[in-house]
């Protein structure tokens, strides 16, 4: 039994642990916001549990009644801009930090927003299926325009879609549509966000990500006026989030070194002179200490790029494989301790009635 106790206690430990260190299954919001006024502006904020995968259909199916774009009565937004995040999270909207103070601007200067803060998230891997879902709810509207496609999101999902590739390009489309859309008609803008890959903690990540967001509303507010803006998250899983630290792990030593052999180098050019031992010594100083930046002999500053190196992809790989290795050792563990409790006698009574 004592042994029983401890397989318990080791099983409850690892599965704390477990959800301690994977914050990417903490819920995202979903927001919905509108230079047009909603038919009925009530119930700004829905408190309910949304399944990531019902988003399109509750953004844009003409056959529920509960859809955000049934909800317009006679004018209805001209573009809508459809932004797929991966850093913003329930708890960052009540976050004294102020990262997504952008977004909380937006929604103040809105004629009409809807707010769901709890959707059950899908994550990267389901991007796919998202876009396809999102393009299909949009061309079942029977005023759906055209729609654009950002190159961020990957090959197209489906052919005759626009593509673009910066703010000058979308710009061009825009103009070019606010002159050929039909009245009424709506037009949709799909764009998947990587502002946060070069970020090193998860606050400068969602005031990245806030930030491309104003970008790109007051870029379509500035050429439609009559416009919406949709946002949603599909985060990094557990794994892509660690990829970011050993990235960011990587460039320290890659830094490091290479500060080093270029102090080296300016050592041997000075002919060991006092000048060029203390711009080798300076430059080997600051970037191993530092991780991030270091001073050449020139004085100028060398900033590290987070890119997954091999060391990177090494270590990555072997942290799949110590979690794979965690979850099988919990179900083992799990069943042992079940099988471990069943108590089958060996010798059964004989009926007195059979006797």
């Amino acid at each position: 039994m004592a042994g029983c106790k401890v397989l318990h206690g080791l099983f409850a430990v690892v599965t704390i642990l477990a959800c301690l260190a994977l914050p990417s299954l903490a819920a995202v919001p979903a927001i919905f916001s509108s230079s047009v006024r909603l038919s009925d502006p009530t119930d700004a904020v829905s408190y309910e549990s949304v399944e990531g995968s019902a988003l399109p259909s509750l953004l844009f199916d003409p056959s529920r009644d509960d859809s955000i774009f049934s909800s317009f009565a006679e004018e209805r937004p001209g573009v809508v801009l459809v932004f797929l995040g991966k850093e913003i999270r329930t708890t960052d909207l009540s976050s004294p930090a102020g990262s997504v103070k952008p977004l909380k601007e937006l929604l103040s200067q809105s004629a009409s927003s809807k707010v769901f803060p709890y959707v059950q998230p899908l994550t990267l891997a389901d991007r796919t299926h998202v876009l396809d879902s999102l393009l299909a709810s949009f061309s079942s509207l029977a005023y759906a325009g055209e729609a654009a496609v950002s190159d961020s999101c990957g090959p197209a999902p489906r052919a005759g879609l626009h593509r673009f590739g910066d703010e000058a390009s979308l710009k061009d489309l825009l103009n070019a549509r606010a002159h050929e859309r039909a009245a009424r008609e709506l037009d949709m803008v799909l764009y998947c966000s990587d502002a946060a890959v070069d970020t090193k903690s998860h606050d400068d990540a969602v005031a990245a990500e806030t930030a491309e967001l104003a970008t790109l509303a007051s870029l379509v507010k500035l050429i439609t006026p009559n416009y919406a803006l949709f946002y949603t998250a599909l985060p990094d899983s557990y794994l892509g989030a660690q990829r970011r630290l050993l990235a960011a792990a990587d460039d320290y030593a890659a830094a490091g070194t290479g500060a080093a052999d270029a102090g080296a180098a300016g050592v041997g050019a000075a002919g060991f002179d006092a000048a060029g031992v203390g711009a080798g010594v300076g430059a080997g100083a600051g970037a191993g200490g530092e991780g991030v930046e270091g001073q050449d002999v020139a004085g100028d500053v060398v900033v590290a790029k987070n890119k997954c190196g091999p060391t990177c992809k090494t270590r990555t790989a072997l942290l799949e494989g110590i979690f794979a290795g965690i979850v099988m050792l919990m179900i083992l563990v799990s069943g042992l301790t079940v099988l471990s409790q069943i108590d089958t006698p060996t010798r059964f009574e004989v009926s007195r009635e059979a006797s």
